[in-house]
């Protein structure tokens, strides 16, 4: 049979495991945050792909090649004039008559290359632990799998978590002791009563399923693109694959709640139990394991 400290610390370890599976899957949540946000929301190497490009094509603007004393800067080429000459590059003025040498030119044509390069590269996205590299536009597809598993993998620990509690506090041999695991667990897990940490533990799990509807809802605003790209079909079920994490990672959610809510409630404690025994009669050893301080009689 087993010790009862030993169903403490098997309920202190599961408790280690669930609050590790929360931060892995809010660290996963935050990274395709972030690699939505900047290749989508932001999309900072297209921007600079396009207004280089606005530039080299203003050169050879009608207005920038007729006679001396016609030429001006269009006013559709003035932004991106200000844009190259900020990045060192030579643009029309007066002070050089509106002309810009082969030379500079050459620079415009690297500085295109250059940006052309860093969005086809920034079109990848390596996955530090596999090793791999995917499109961009494979994101939906990875961060489907990645959250719902991350988030089924949070739900198993949750369970395991709960009944390791429930052992913990079903085991011990009085009334009193079972109010003093009960103070101890609630100040261990996550889910406290106490704490208020389980509604973080809820908003990293809801920054899950928002960054899923956001990749979604990026994908329904490129769907005619995809269509050409990969096929009406094709498109079609990577969306019905997508639309299906965020219904699992909402089901998910809802279970983890659940449990987190039962957690709560088996490890909250009254101040004074039924047998007059405080919540504060216990202390922690310097190795993890709590001790029953002793009671005075009387």
């Amino acid at each position: 049979m087993l010790d009862h400290k030993q169903y403490i610390d098997s309920a202190a370890q599961s408790i280690v495991r669930t609050r590790n599976a929360l931060f892995l899957l809010t660290a996963a949540a935050v990274v395709f945050l972030a690699i939505w946000y900047n290749d989508y929301a932001l999309d900072w190497s297209a921007k600079r792909l396009k207004i280089t490009q606005q530039a080299v094509h203003c050169l050879d603007s009608p207005t920038l090649t007729g006679t001396p004393m016609t030429r001006s800067i269009p006013t559709d080429c003035e932004i991106p004039f200000k844009y190259a000459a900020d990045g060192g590059l030579a643009v029309p003025s007066p002070s050089n008559h509106y002309v810009v040498t082969h030379e500079d030119r050459r620079e415009y044509q690297v500085l295109l290359d250059t940006y052309t390069k860093q969005f086809e590269d920034g079109n990848k996205v390596n996955i530090p632990v596999f090793g791999a590299v995917i499109d961009v536009n494979s994101l939906g597809i990875i961060s489907t799998v990645m959250l719902v598993f991350l988030s089924w993998v949070l739900f198993t620990h949750l369970i395991n978590e709960r009944r390791c509690i429930e052992d913990a506090i079903d085991q011990a041999p009085t009334e009193g002791e079972k109010v003093t695991v009960r103070c101890f667990l609630d100040r261990q897990t996550f889910f406290s009563s106490v704490r208020g940490s389980g509604w973080i533990a809820w908003t990293a799990m809801m920054l899950s399923l928002a960054v899923q509807v956001a990749i979604v809802w990026t994908d329904y605003g490129t769907y005619s693109l995809g269509q050409y790209l990969v096929g009406q079909d094709t498109m079609k079920y990577i969306v019905w694959f997508e639309e299906l994490g965020i219904i699992l990672l909402a089901i998910l959610i809802l279970a983890n709640t659940y449990i987190w809510v039962g957690i709560s409630r088996r490890t909250k404690v009254e101040r004074v139990g039924q047998s007059g025994t405080s919540a504060e009669d216990e202390t922690q050893t310097a190795s993890g394991h709590i001790e029953l301080a002793p009671r005075s009689e009387g």
